[in-house]
């Protein structure tokens, strides 16, 4: 199952949600608003209602004081009620059973003009409405419940009260079509509702213009500005932008952290140059102790002393050779510079470093391969270049067997336009589990804390040093046998004057 906590924390982000509180606002916005209408309109089926009272309650008091006067009734009462009302009185004892009054011929319960698409709407609202309406008794202090009931799409307000008297016996009905009625003051509520809706839009607007300003472009920004930067040129994001306090605390804190890790880095530089130079200063004077003695001695008397003095003489040089790699990479990949515009050839760079391999393990069999060119130069600086190739050397030495052949080839791939140089050794192999975790630091396979001792970073500065000049390195490994690939992406062809 997946977990709920991390799909929404991978999926919400500032924009989204600001998005989902907007909606969410405007839900309740319109929320209220519509039990806004709902009131309102309750509020206009009353005041209608309301209306027919007076016409109700004379026609009311003639009939219970005087009863069924025909004549005077069509006289007087016959032009009271107005349009879509209906009143109708029914008799119980006289033989005029119904007599209706209507100032209009047509039909209150039917509807057929413009605003007829607006019945539904006023239906409805008039339907969420639970609240009894009553008025009151002309003849007395009691209510009469107003009864509703729809016809035609309408919905009908009814006033019925039975009038028992010596001068008349029956009921008096007043009809209402509310919800034609109504129409001119729905249209009103959506007029106002118009007003406020543009207001709300207004509002809205302007909340996201203040926030983008004050919040999405300052945090966009440094958001950019970081995603620009890496490991080589990250820097202080400053910006003059006006932003919310949060904001501007935020960018502050984030530059505070930047510059202290910028000043640890500057620290460690300076003492990584310190340990350099003590470092190479002994080296220095061992080699040239090494070969002050190797004049003294005699190839011919002890040819195993001379042959050690070369080999610490040769260790020494590589010392000074791996600490100036070090300290070009470490100013390269923590400090931010860029790297050298050095191109060099790569075969006289490997050449004597295979001399001296074959010179120092001559129980192993070296072999150089090429097919490049001299013309054809690589990219990247010779003491890195020098650093990457000891590593991979010395790793094909160390975690192979006496006797085994070590391969370095340099070969050209005219397809994506790059330069390949293979290192391979056999009498080993890496297991395709262990291939990723090879490069990192300070690891060391339990295969290789057996066969030799070392630090673990070996191969993690050779996948720095490849990182710093766009150089991809892959590892292949069987039974026997682990090669490792170097494609230089940036290569270019130089004349030789003749």
């Amino acid at each position: 199952m997946l977990d709920m906590k991390s799909m929404t924390k991978n999926w919400l982000t500032v924009k989204r949600f600001t998005i989902l509180s907007n909606i969410l606002m405007f839900l309740i916005f319109t929320g209220i608003v519509l039990l806004q209408n709902i009131n309102r309109v309750n509020d206009y089926a009353k005041h209608r209602i309301n209306e027919v009272l007076p016409n109700f309650y004379l026609v009311e008091t003639h009939l219970a004081e005087y009863g069924l006067q025909e004549d005077f009734l069509n006289d007087k009462f016959g032009k009271l009620p107005g349009a879509y009302e209906y009143m109708m009185i029914l008799d119980n004892d006289s033989s005029y059973q119904n007599i209706a009054y209507n100032q209009t011929s047509k039909n209150i319960n039917i509807y057929e003009g413009k605003d007829k698409k607006y019945l539904p709407i006023i239906k409805w609202l008039l339907g969420q409405s639970r609240e009894d309406i009553y008025v009151k008794d002309g003849l007395s202090d009691k209510k009469i419940k107003v009864e509703f009931y729809e016809v035609n799409g309408s919905v009908i307000a009814e006033i019925e009260h039975a009038i028992h008297t010596e001068a008349f016996n029956g009921q008096l009905y007043t009809k209402i079509n509310l919800s034609v009625l109504l129409i001119e003051d729905f249209k009103e509520i959506l007029i106002t509702n118009g007003y406020l809706y543009l207001i709300i839009f207004i509002f809205f607007f302007l909340f996201q213009a203040l926030l983008f300003e004050t919040i999405f472009k300052p945090l966009s920004k440094m958001t950019n500005h970081y995603k620009l930067k890496n490991k080589f040129n990250i820097t202080p994001h400053f910006m003059n932008d006006y932003m919310l306090r949060e904001m501007e605390e935020l960018n502050n804190v984030t530059n505070s952290s930047v510059e202290k890790m910028l000043a640890v880095t500057d620290e460690t530089h300076a003492f990584l140059e310190e340990i350099v130079h003590e470092v190479r200063n002994p080296a220095h004077n061992i080699k040239n102790t090494i070969e002050y003695l190797e004049d003294l001695i005699e190839t011919d008397t002890l040819p195993e002393i001379k042959e050690g003095l070369f080999h610490i003489k040769n260790e020494s040089s590589n010392i000074d050779s791996l600490l100036k790699g070090i300290k070009l990479s470490h100013e390269l990949y923590y400090l931010g510079g860029n790297p050298p515009d050095s191109w060099i050839e790569p075969k006289s760079c490997i050449e004597p470093l295979m001399a001296a391999y074959m010179r120092n393990y001559p129980s192993y069999t070296f072999i150089f391969n090429d097919n490049v060119s001299k013309t054809t130069k690589i990219w990247i600086d010779e003491y890195s270049f020098e650093l990457v190739m000891q590593n991979l050397l010395s790793n094909a030495v160390k975690y192979s067997t006496k006797e085994s052949t070590i391969f370095v080839g340099i070969r050209e791939n005219k397809l994506d336009n790059t330069i390949n140089i293979d290192v391979t050794n056999t009498g080993s192999s890496i297991h395709y589990s262990n291939i990723n975790k090879i490069f990192d630091k300070y690891v060391r396979l339990s295969m290789a804390k057996q066969i030799t001792s070392g630090s673990g970073i070996g191969l993690w500065i050779v996948k720095r040093v490849s990182e710093i000049y766009d150089v991809n390195i892959d590892v292949n490994s069987t039974n026997q046998s682990a090669t490792f690939s170097l494609k230089f992406k940036h290569i270019k062809q130089e004349n030789i004057e003749e």
